[in-house]
């Protein structure tokens, strides 16, 4: 079979292991009431620190309504994030806060778990709760700790 080939190949194909990387640390906020104000909020979220977890590749903020990947079904549900490990698993994530434990979050979360088994053992679908999760979903540091098992 022809392979094909090209000047600076191994560069391209190999270029992923030459990337830097650090461990982030979170240095910013945000505040809705003045959007300027970029200084520590002390607000612990928890989701930075998976992007500090070894086995992750890469996050991807997926974009709202419309415009990126769609879990379709008995509704259209845009999760938050896309997350690739290195182990080459996709982990798809919601995140609430309390005052979203409501039904809408029950479809999503039903409509999201019955993707991921349809999808497959390289697909994992998670709604995050920062706290007192619904039935099925997890809390945030849980996430964190099955995504450092993945």
């Amino acid at each position: 079979m022809p392979t094909l080939n090209w000047i600076g190949k191994d560069k391209v194909v190999n270029h992923h292991h030459e990337v830097p990387f650090r461990v982030l640390e979170h240095k910013y906020g945000f505040r809705a009431d003045d959007e300027r104000d970029t200084s520590e909020t002390k607000s612990g979220n928890k989701i930075i620190h998976g992007d500090n977890l070894d086995n992750v590749l890469y996050w991807h903020r997926n974009p709202e309504r419309g415009r990126g990947f769609c879990i379709n079904g008995f509704i259209n549900h845009y999760p938050n994030f896309i997350v690739r490990m290195k182990s080459g698993r996709i982990v798809v994530i919601e995140t609430k806060g309390k005052q979203l434990k409501n039904d809408d979050s029950k479809e999503k979360l039903e409509l999201g778990k019955a993707w991921a088994r349809k999808a497959g053992d390289n697909y994992r679908y998670f709604m995050a709760f920062k706290q007192d999760p619904l039935d099925g979903a997890v809390s945030i540091e849980r996430l964190l700790q099955i995504m450092e098992s993945l």
